[in-house]
């Protein structure tokens, strides 16, 4: 496995990627990794998106917190949101 090293994250956006992280119960290290997973995926196959789409909205079901509908995932998908 290769190593990547991001450097100048600002402070509110690592807060908010630890706080995502805790939730599904990752490091922060594992969250960056399923997140670009996710949007690679989403690029290469766009015919995937709904797959993942609800994916994402399992994995949101079985951690506290707000769930989110499909619409709301797609809006942060399309706004490029993390």
């Amino acid at each position: 496995m290769k190593t990547l090293s991001i450097k100048n994250v600002p402070d509110e956006l690592y807060l908010r990627l630890q706080a995502q992280a805790q939730q599904n119960h990752r490091s922060v290290n594992r969250e960056v990794v399923a997140m670009l997973d996710t949007a690679i995926r989403v690029k290469e196959k766009p015919e995937d998106k709904k797959a993942v789409l609800e994916e994402m909205r399992l994995l949101r079901a079985r951690v506290s917190g707000p769930a989110f509908t499909l619409e709301e995932i797609q809006q942060a998908i399309d706004e490029g949101r993390p």
